[in-house]
Parts: C-alpha cells; sequence; structure tokens
C-alpha cells in the first residue's frame, strides 16, 4: 500500500473517537471476541452493499441464496470487499472460526426478513446484517425498515445469537437522487441508529465514519467512492471505501490492525 493511502487510511481511525462512544458495549465486545478465539459461524447478510457488489473481482456465483416471488437472490464473492477482508482476517488469525456471507443483491428487509431461516442457519452464532438501501425505494420503507429490524433482532435473540448492525456507505448527490430514491441514506442511517439504540446491538456505523474522514481528509465522497475495476455507480464502493468499513468492523469489534 502507498504511503499517501496509509496516510489516508489512518485519518478515520484518528477521527473514530469523534462518535464512538468508547465506554459502550464492552462486555459485548469481549463476548464476541471470546466467541471468534473459541470457534464461530459467523455470517454476513443483507442486501448489495453487504454481499460486496462495488469491489473488485466481485463476482455472482450460481449459489441461490433464497427466491422470493419472481426475484432469485444468488450469492457473491468479492475478496476485495469489507466482508472479504474481514473472511480473510478471521481466515487467518482464527481458522477455527469461519465467515459466510449470504448478503443478496436487491433485497430490501422485508425481503430478508421473510426468508430468515434461508438466510440464517440453526449453527451461526454471530450475525452481521447491513441492510436498508433498497428500502429507500418502497412508499412505506422507512417504517418497514424499522419493524422488520426490530423483528429480525427478536427472531435473533430468540434463537440465543449475536447480531451486530451495520450502515451503509454515504453515496454521491447524483445517486441519492435517482428517480427511485423515495428516502434517502441519511433517512436510513437515522433508523439505523434508533433500532441499534433501542435494542442495545453493537453499531458498526460507516455512514458517520466515512462522514468524518470525508470531513478529516476535506474530500467529498465523490472523490473515495470508485475505483480501478469497480462498479463506479456512486452507491457501491469501490476498494478504497471498503477498506474503510472493513476498518470500522475491526475497531468497532475491538480487533487490532495493522495498517
Amino acid at each position: 500500500m502507498s504511503s499517501a493511502k496509509k496516510k489516508a487510511l489512518a485519518y478515520a481511525g484518528a477521527f473514530f473517537s469523534l462518535y464512538k462512544r468508547n465506554g459502550d458495549f464492552m462486555g459485548y465486545k469481549s463476548e464476541i471476541i471470546k466467541k471468534i478465539k473459541e470457534g464461530a459461524k459467523i455470517k454476513i447478510t443483507g442486501d448489495s452493499l453487504s454481499a460486496g457488489t462495488g469491489s473488485s473481482c466481485c463476482v455472482r456465483t450460481d449459489e441461490v441464496v433464497f427466491k422470493d416471488g419472481e426475484d432469485i437472490f444468488y450469492r457473491k464473492t468479492a475478496p476485495n470487499s469489507w466482508g472479504g477482508l474481514f473472511a480473510k482476517y478471521i481466515s487467518e488469525k482464527y481458522p477455527c472460526s469461519s465467515v459466510i456471507n449470504k448478503g443478496c443483491d436487491g433485497a430490501n428487509t422485508t425481503q430478508l426478513l421473510n426468508n430468515f431461516d434461508k438466510i440464517i442457519d440453526e449453527d451461526d452464532d454471530i450475525v452481521i446484517l447491513l441492510a436498508g438501501a433498497n428500502d429507500r425505494k418502497r412508499p412505506d420503507g422507512l417504517h418497514e425498515l424499522y419493524d422488520n429490524l426490530i423483528k429480525f433482532t427478536e427472531l435473533m435473540e430468540k434463537k440465543g445469537k449475536i447480531l451486530v448492525l451495520a450502515s451503509l456507505n454515504p453515496s454521491t448527490e447524483s445517486n441519492e437522487f435517482y428517480i427511485n430514491r423515495i428516502h434517502h441514506s441519511e433517512d436510513i442511517e437515522t433508523i439505523l441508529t434508533m433500532v441499534a439504540d433501542e435494542k442495545n446491538l453493537l453499531f458498526v456505523d460507516n455512514y458517520r465514519y466515512i462522514q468524518n474522514y470525508l470531513v478529516a481528509s476535506g474530500k467529498k465522497i465523490d472523490d473515495i467512492i470508485c475505483g480501478e475495476g469497480c462498479k463506479n455507480d456512486g452507491l457501491h464502493p469501490g476498494d478504497f471505501v471498503q477498506k474503510l468499513m472493513y476498518m470500522n468492523l475491526m475497531e468497532t469489534i475491538g480487533f487490532g490492525i495493522r495498517l
């Protein structure tokens, strides 16, 4: 990694404490780390932002996660995504644990909730959920998002699993105002923050983390969201923003990282 990129990534870590409540969830973090050290099945799920769409080398497989009416949702492999980087870290550092990504391009939270049993396996220990971007396209999407996340959380509690909630990255202004965007990313962020607070969930707040990086570096999201060999549509982040999201996940859980 170039010195310029290392310096840029360091901004995110330096400004991490601007919004993180350092004392919160320390016992919760310890429980997650202990489980991973002892051997845990970790599931990543949600929409395209959880699947790693936007990163380089992201490929759709033939494996079907679930079908919902005429919609068919396939698994992807995305080694350079935040989830791919996390899976690599876990496999190298804690080989007794595993990470499976079942993020689904285009899925909204109603579809995810309705197909809970096809996404979440009985032996999953920890689930990282990043969803909500597609609820922006639905007229009652904000209410649906809130209700669905509450129900998803309660199902996780009933099954004795740990849920980690993650938020979407900021998108470019041009992407925010596509004609099908009834609601906007900041609206989704607000709902996710509410649910995380009300249900006392560990919250990987990518939206604010990246915003803080942008303030610290004097950049706009347009300056960093694209990348060589990436999707570059203004929503799905390229490799640099994927790395920021990976760093945020690692710091939120409590793992030390080496730049």
